[in-house]
């Protein structure tokens, strides 16, 4: 009963946004009310689009869920991991979050307001509805779909599809997809990453060709050209084989300083702390021992 009473505690509670957050609802307008209208679809078409508003509990949803999307770990949140459903017990890593790789708090947009290509938008991601599998031969739903990044992006661990953390990261997606006029089963460049069609390669060939070029283009940068990490002040970042912890602030620092708020393709998980790197046998690439 203990539980039941927080968890109606948390939901009742005003979620305090995170800046960009702040930002993205201010801009496209959410509050409670019996209708809707974009200011987004306003200024890209020159018209109004009106569609049933929410309720107060759906605004506490949609922000909670885009706090979720943001800062996962829950490091600008004054009581942190509690007012994201303790989230983070479902990743591996203290800095992944969903940002790493739905861009943009999960809708990117240029300058002027053009969503971009392979931004992997949650907005997109929504109105796929129920998508056919390949590799498993099911239908999958969102909620399912969700649970594929814990369990495969995020190398963690599956969520209760019921659980609160899925309900508002969904309720936020939604909204996304409210607020960009996209419609349920339309196909948008902007769901998934771009794929880089195999002429775009150095060599033609099967996927594993493709994809080394995918990772030195998007992946690189970060865990290094051969995925062991990348040499910060001294210590190794991202390696993608054995997670470990590094300090938070430095891994922050590092990625602000690299992208800016927002801008990598995939979750890192940060390793070093301690650890003396070596030389690899690539010239001017260190890895752990």
């Amino acid at each position: 009963m203990h539980k039941h009473a927080e968890r109606d505690q948390i939901r009742q509670a005003a979620a305090e946004l995170t800046p960009s957050c702040n930002e993205k609802l201010q801009g496209y307008g959410l509050a409670a009310g019996e209708h809707y209208r974009s200011p987004y679809v306003r200024k890209m078409s020159g018209s109004w689009s009106t569609i049933r508003g929410y309720s107060e509990e759906d605004v506490r949803a949609i922000r909670r869920g885009c706090n979720i999307v943001d800062d996962l770990q829950g490091y600008l949140a004054k009581e942190g991991a509690r007012e994201r459903w303790h989230a983070n017990r479902f990743v591996r890593g203290t800095q992944t979050t969903c940002v790493h790789c739905h861009q943009g708090v999960g809708d990117k947009q240029d300058a002027a307001g053009n969503r971009l290509a392979g931004s992997n938008s949650l907005a997109t991601s929504w109105v796929m509805a129920d998508m056919y599998d390949r590799f498993t031969g099911l239908l999958l739903p969102h909620e399912l779909r969700q649970m594929q990044c814990y369990i495969n992006s995020s190398n963690g661990f599956k969520p209760n599809p019921a659980d609160d953390l899925m309900r508002d990261v969904t309720a936020y997606s939604r909204f996304l997809s409210a607020a960009l006029d996209l419609k349920i089963g339309n196909r948008y460049p902007e769901q998934g990453m771009d794929e880089i069609p195999a002429s775009a390669t150095l060599r033609r060939g099967d996927d594993y060709v493709r994809g080394a070029h995918v990772f030195r283009q998007r992946c690189a940068t970060c865990h290094g050209t051969q995925g062991l990490g990348t040499v910060v002040q001294g210590r190794v970042l991202y390696g993608t084989g054995r997670p470990r912890v590094v300090q938070p602030r430095l891994a922050h620092e590092f990625l602000q300083g690299q992208f800016g708020h927002g801008g990598l393709h995939l979750p890192q998980h940060a390793a070093g702390r301690g650890r003396q790197p070596r030389q690899s046998t690539v010239p001017g690439h260190r890895v752990l021992p």
